[in-house]
């Protein structure tokens, strides 16, 4: 249960791969963006594989309405380099990925 990780009173950190995911990128933002605030703070991160599908353009948008919001580029286009851009930028202890497709229901991360 997401909810004991803030209990250890560190900031967390969420990140998300994406490339092209147009269709589900914002219902994702909203969805992490939504959480409850850890007392330390909360910072989400989404390393992006160059997309060309206007997915980038809602990332900037975003980035607007959420000043937790980070976007990383992955030129390189390939999942293992997202996730070690993503290990690389953490600076947090609490780390973890949330999927573009799964979306986590209120009560299981509500204080």
């Amino acid at each position: 249960m997401i909810s004991n990780l803030w209990k250890m009173e560190e900031k967390c950190l969420c990140w998300s791969r994406c490339r092209n995911e147009v269709r589900s990128i914002e219902r994702c933002i909203d969805n992490v963006c939504s959480f409850d605030r850890p007392p330390e703070g909360f910072e989400v991160i989404v390393i992006d594989g160059m997309s060309t599908d206007g997915t980038r353009e809602i990332l900037s948008r975003l980035k607007s309405q959420f000043s937790d919001l980070v976007v990383i580029d992955n030129p390189g286009k390939i999942v293992p380099r997202a996730m070690n851009l993503g290990i690389q930028f953490a600076k947090e202890n609490i780390l973890f990925e949330q999927m573009r497709d799964v979306f986590i229901p209120r009560a299981t991360y509500a204080i």
